[in-house]
C-alpha cells in the first residue's frame, strides 16, 4: 500500500529552503547595485589615471620650461658678452679701458662674479677680479674654452665652491678682430643666480627640481641648494646626464632618501639636463583617494541599499502574510478578512481567493443539499470526507466514519471487489459500476458507484472521490417487470 505523504511536513521542509522575500529583495539589489558599483569603480580608476597623466604632462611641461628659462638666462649672458666683445677699446687694445667697462658690467650684474680676457696662448690678458694670471693653468677652465677659439659660444660644468669662491660656471664667446679670433671673453658666473628660476618655471611646492651639467653636478636645485650646489647629484641622475636622450623619465631616490618620478630635458645651448620630480605619494594619491571614495561611498550605498531593501521587504512581507491568513481561512472554511494588501497582484490574488470561496460555497452546498452519498478516501483506505447524503444513506455520522475505513458498509463478500476498486484509482482511471454495499443496522443496499482520484498541484494521486446512488428501488422495479414479462 502506498504511503501518504506527510503534507506539513513537506511544506515546512519547503519553507526552510525556499529563499525568503528579504532575501530576494537583497538578492535584487546585489544584482543592480553590483555592476553599477563595479562601474563605478572603473570609471573612479580612469579619473585617477587621468589625474597621474595630467600630472606627467605637468611635469615634462615645468621641465620644458625650466630648460628654456635656463637658455634664456645664458642666452642674456652671452648677449652681454658679445656686445662686450665689440668693444672699440679691443680693437685698439686699449685694455685698461676694457677693464673699466667690463667692471662696470660685473658691479651692474651681481651674477657676474668676474669677467676674463684670455689669448690663445691661455693667457690672462684682462680680469676683473684680480691681476692677470695664466688661464692654461687650470686645466678644467682651459679645457671650457678650447671650442671657443673654433668660433663656438660654450658654456662649462660646474666649479665647485672652494673656500671663499662659490660655485660658480662659465658662459665664454669668441672675440673676433681682424676677421680673426684673437680672444676668449670669459663671463665666470655665479651658480645662485639661478636659483629663482624654479618658481619663474611654475614648479608645484610639494615637487622637486635640479639642473645639473654635463657630468652630473647640481647647478641649480630647488631643496637644500646651498648643501648641494656643485656637489655630484645621485647616480641615476649622473647617468641621465651623461646620456644622449634628449627628453625622458625615470625614477630614482633623492639624496635625501625621497622616491620620486622624473621628466628630463636638455638644453641645446648647455647640455645640462633640467629634471622635474614628483614624489610617489604625490603620483599615489589619486589611487588613495580612489580607494577612500569607492570604500566609504561603497560601504554607505551599500547601507542605504540594505536599509530600504530591509523596509521594502517588511512591506511586501506584510502583505503575503495576510495572504497566507487567507488562504487558512479558506483551508478551515472561515470568512476571509477583508484587507485590502496594498500591493496590486496581492489584491487580484485575493479577489481570486473570494471567487474559490464562493465556488467552494457552492460546491459544498450542493454537496451537503444532495441525496447521494458523497465520500473522499485516501490511498490508505481511510475516509477523509463524508456528507449528509452518506449519513442518511448508511447510517452513520460523520463523527463515525472520518478517519475509518470503509468496512462497516461493505458485506464481506465484496471486500475482494472494493480492493479492486481501489488499485483501478490508484492507476489513475476512474470507474462507474454498481454493487452492493450494507447500512449501518446490516441492510444490503444496491448502489451505483462513480470513483475518480484526486490530485494534488504536484499532478500526483493523493485520495478518491465517491459517488454512491442507491438504486435499491430501481432494481426492485426492474425484477418487477422482468417477473410480469414472464
Amino acid at each position: 500500500m502506498v504511503k501518504p505523504r506527510d503534507e506539513s511536513n513537506s511544506a515546512a521542509s519547503a519553507t526552510r529552503r525556499d529563499p525568503s522575500i528579504q532575501s530576494r529583495v537583497f538578492s535584487l539589489i546585489a544584482i543592480v547595485l553590483i555592476p553599477l558599483l563595479l562601474l563605478f569603480t572603473w570609471l573612479a580608476a580612469q579619473f585617477a589615471q587621468s589625474q597621474r597623466r595630467i600630472i606627467e604632462v605637468e611635469r615634462l611641461a615645468i621641465a620644458t620650461n625650466l630648460t628654456n628659462l635656463l637658455d634664456r638666462q645664458i642666452a642674456e649672458t652671452q648677449g652681454i658678452l658679445i656686445g662686450l666683445a665689440n668693444s672699440e677699446a679691443l680693437r685698439l687694445n686699449d685694455f685698461d679701458h676694457f677693464k673699466r667697462h667690463a667692471e662696470v658690467i660685473v658691479n651692474l650684474l651681481p651674477k657676474f662674479r668676474a669677467i676674463q680676457l684670455v689669448d690663445l696662448s691661455g693667457h690672462i690678458k684682462v680680469s676683473t677680479n684680480g691681476t692677470p694670471s695664466h688661464f692654461a693653468s687650470d686645466e678644467g677652465r682651459r679645457k671650457s674654452i678650447e671650442p671657443v677659439f673654433k668660433g663656438r659660444a660654450m658654456v662649462s660644468d660646474i666649479f665647485p665652491a672652494n673656500g671663499d669662491r662659490p660655485a660658480t660656471y662659465t658662459v665664454s664667446v669668441p672675440v673676433v678682430i681682424a676677421d680673426m679670433i684673437t680672444y676668449a671673453l670669459i663671463g665666470d658666473t655665479r651658480t645662485d643666480a639661478l636659483n629663482g628660476i624654479f618658481v619663474q618655471a611654475g614648479l608645484k611646492p610639494e615637487w622637486v627640481s635640479a639642473i645639473v651639467d654635463r657630468h652630473g653636478r647640481f647647478a641649480a636645485r630647488s631643496l637644500n641648494p646651498k648643501q648641494h650646489v656643485g656637489h655630484f647629484a645621485a647616480r641615476a641622475l649622473i647617468e641621465v646626464a651623461k646620456m644622449p636622450n634628449q627628453a625622458g623619465e625615470f625614477e630614482n631616490v633623492t639624496l635625501e632618501g625621497l622616491h620620486v618620478v622624473n621628466s628630463f630635458q636638455k638644453s641645446a645651448t648647455s647640455e645640462w639636463t633640467s629634471v622635474v620630480a614628483v614624489p610617489k605619494e604625490i603620483l599615489s594619491k589619486p589611487y588613495w583617494r580612489l580607494m577612500i571614495l569607492v570604500v566609504a561611498g561603497g560601504g554607505i550605498i551599500i547601507l542605504l541599499s540594505v536599509a530600504l531593501a530591509s523596509i521594502m521587504a517588511s512591506r511586501i512581507s506584510e502583505p503575503i502574510r495576510h495572504l497566507r491568513d487567507m488562504a487558512n481561512a479558506l483551508i478551515e472554511g472561515r470568512t476571509i478578512p477583508d484587507t485590502q494588501l496594498k500591493i496590486s497582484e496581492l489584491n487580484e490574488v485575493r479577489t481570486a481567493f473570494k471567487t474559490a470561496v464562493s465556488k467552494s460555497g457552492h460546491l459544498a452546498a450542493i454537496v451537503a443539499s444532495t441525496g447521494d452519498a458523497i465520500i473522499s478516501i485516501g490511498l490508505d483506505g481511510r475516509i477523509r470526507s463524508w456528507n449528509h447524503g452518506a449519513e442518511r444513506l448508511f447510517g452513520f455520522s460523520p463523527e463515525d466514519m472520518i478517519g475509518q475505513t470503509k468496512d462497516p458498509i461493505i458485506p464481506i463478500d465484496r471486500a475482494a471487489e472494493m480492493q479492486r476498486h481501489l488499485e483501478i484509482i490508484r492507476a489513475g482511471e476512474s470507474l462507474r459500476t454498481e454493487t452492493v454495499l450494507k447500512t449501518r443496522d446490516g441492510t444490503p443496499i444496491e448502489v451505483s458507484l462513480d470513483m475518480a482520484p484526486i490530485m494534488d498541484s504536484d499532478g500526483k494521486i493523493v485520495a478518491m472521490s465517491s459517488i454512491i446512488h442507491d438504486i435499491t428501488s430501481r432494481k426492485r422495479a426492474e425484477k418487477h417487470q422482468r417477473f410480469l414479462m414472464r
